[in-house]
């Protein structure tokens, strides 16, 4: 006597309009009373397995042309920065502290206060920015535009800045 063949089972349940289990199975096999079970381990039917085995294949060429298309962008990304390839770039990533030291201009940036920054605020609104019309967000706002100045060019930071501001004076 022959063991029955173990169905695979994907039925997910149904809407709350439609709960009843479908009247087909997975590979298509006419059965009265299948055994049947959700985990791919357990399948034993030879056309459940096989097409199983086609969606896995199809799901590692979609993951291979994913990855493909990521690594093209970080690749473009990587030559738009000026460098040779991919590798180049993160061991120059890599060589950057992730928090930069913490000088005189860094701790003048964060030490700014709320009631110090609304005229910043306010340019930075003119530019385009949106800040609620609360003290903290003008504050973080401010804080955020200076920090992310001084991380691009933390030399030419305030010059960087006041061109930026002169640029939007005339929306002022």
């Amino acid at each position: 006597m022959s063991k029955r063949a173990i169905h695979y089972d994907d039925w997910d349940g149904g809407t709350e309009a439609d709960q009843d289990h479908p009247d087909t199975l997975f590979c298509g096999t006419d059965i009265g009373d299948p055994e049947m079970t959700p985990y791919k381990d357990q399948v034993t039917c030879k056309r459940c397995l096989k097409i199983l085995a086609a969606a896995k294949a199809d799901r590692v060429l979609e993951d291979q042309k994913y990855k493909a298309e990521l690594y093209d962008e970080v690749w473009q990304k990587a030559r738009d920065m000026g460098f040779a390839n991919v590798t180049m770039a993160l061991a120059k990533l890599s060589e950057q502290p992730l928090v930069p030291e913490l000088t005189a201009d860094l701790r003048w940036i964060l030490g700014q206060m709320c009631f110090q920054c609304i005229h910043t605020a306010q340019a930075l609104r003119c530019m385009g920015h949106e800040i609620a019309r609360k003290a903290e967000d003008e504050q973080a706002v401010s804080i955020y535009w200076m920090l992310g100045l001084y991380l691009k060019d933390p030399v030419n930071w305030r010059q960087n800045a006041v061109a930026e501001l002169k640029a939007a004076a005339p929306t002022v």
